[in-house]
C-alpha cells in the first residue's frame, strides 16, 4: 500500500534551489484474511505547486482496509524563503534547501528522510526521501537526487523521491534526478517533473523564477494472493 507523493518546491523570487518532494509512505507485508469485502483508500498525489506562500502540499494518505492502517503521504520539498528553507515531514520527507542541513523526516517503517540543502552561498537543494533510501544531501555545486523506492514482488519499483534543483545561475545540467520508483526530475529553466502516477513518487523541484514544483504521483494498493 503506497500513499500519494509530495510535490517539489516552487521557485519564487529568491535564488536558492528547490527541494524534491518526498515519496508517499509504503507498507509491505503479508496478512491472512477471511473472505469478505474491505474498504480501502488510495492517496492522491500533491498538486503542482505554484506558490511559495501559505501552506505546503503533502501527498494524500492511503488506508489498508482490513486493519485500518494509515500510510502517510509524502512531504513537500522546500521552497526558498518559506519555513526557514526546510523540507516538510511525511511518509518520506521532502528535500531541504539553503541554510538547513536537514530535509523533512520520514515515518519509520514507511519511508525515509529527505536530503538537506547545503549552507554555502551556492544553495543547492536536497532530494526527497524514498521508501528504499533517504534523499541525497547536497554537496557544493552538485544536486540532490531523490531516494530510491522499493521493488515489490511484481518487479515494479514504488515510492521514489523527487530530485532537488540547483540555485539560479549555477552549473546547468546539475539538477537532481528523481529516485527509481516514480520520482520526478528537477529540470533546467522549467517546472519540476511530476512524480509518476500510481507509484507514489515525489515531484521534482522547480528552477528559476516562476517555475512550479512538480506534482506528486498518486498512490496505489497492490494485492498478491494464493489461488
Amino acid at each position: 500500500a503506497v500513499a500519494g507523493g509530495g510535490n517539489g518546491g516552487y521557485r519564487g523570487s529568491d535564488w536558492p534551489g528547490c527541494g524534491g518532494g518526498g515519496a508517499g509512505g509504503a507498507l509491505i507485508g503479508t496478512q491472512s484474511l477471511t473472505a469478505g469485502s474491505w474498504s480501502m483508500v488510495v492517496g492522491a498525489g500533491a498538486p503542482t505547486r505554484y506558490t511559495n506562500a501559505g501552506s505546503h502540499y503533502s501527498g494524500g494518505y492511503s488506508v489498508w482496509g482490513p486493519t485500518g492502517v494509515t500510510i502517510q503521504g509524502g512531504g513537500s520539498g522546500a521552497s526558498p524563503i518559506v519555513n526557514s528553507y526546510a523540507g516538510y515531514h511525511g511518509g518520506s520527507g521532502g528535500g531541504g534547501t539553503y541554510n538547513t542541513s536537514n530535509g523533512g523526516f520520514g515515518v519509520s517503517g514507511q519511508g525515509n528522510n529527505g536530503g538537506g540543502g547545503n549552507s554555502g552561498s551556492s544553495a543547492f537543494a536536497g532530494g526527497g526521501g524514498g521508501r528504499g533510501s533517504a534523499g541525497h544531501s547536497m554537496a557544493s555545486h552538485g544536486n540532490g537526487t531523490g531516494g530510491d523506492g522499493y521493488q515489490w514482488l511484481n518487479g515494479v519499483y514504488y515510492a521514489g523521491g523527487g530530485g532537488g534543483n540547483r540555485a539560479q545561475g549555477y552549473n546547468p545540467g546539475t539538477n537532481g534526478l528523481g529516485g527509481v520508483g516514480g520520482g520526478g526530475d528537477a529540470l533546467d529553466n522549467a517546472n519540476g517533473q511530476a512524480g509518476t502516477a500510481n507509484t507514489g513518487g515525489g515531484g521534482g523541484g522547480g528552477h528559476n523564477t516562476g517555475h512550479a514544483g512538480g506534482a506528486g504521483g498518486s498512490g496505489i494498493i497492490v494485492l498478491r494472493y494464493a489461488a
